[in-house]
């Protein structure tokens, strides 16, 4: 898990350091240009965090037993639906 953790945080710096290079592959429309800076503003600092329940979770799926990651992770997603920026704005402008 530490292994996740640690390639998370270093892919998190790539991001931070290469963010304009990175969005502009996928679109030159600046409305898009400026929701992606705003959405990596806000999930970079915590992308070490999903490696924690993801490792878990593909353990536990690897013993056989899916239904309980499968909460786990859909209690995270919908928390993240609710508390994160997701509930102000589902789509991309435009």
């Amino acid at each position: 898990m530490a292994a996740g953790m640690i390639g998370a945080i270093l892919v998190s710096f790539g991001f931070i350091l290469t963010r304009n290079t990175v969005i502009r592959i996928f679109t030159v429309n600046p409305a898009e240009i400026e929701y992606a800076m705003a959405r990596l503003r806000y999930a970079i600092p915590f992308l070490f965090l999903i490696s924690t329940y993801e490792v878990v979770g593909s353990a536990l799926r690897g013993m056989g037993r899916s239904t309980l990651p499968a909460i786990v992770i859909y209690y995270f997603l919908q928390r993240r639906k609710l508390f994160g920026k997701d509930s102000e704005r589902s789509a991309l402008p435009g």
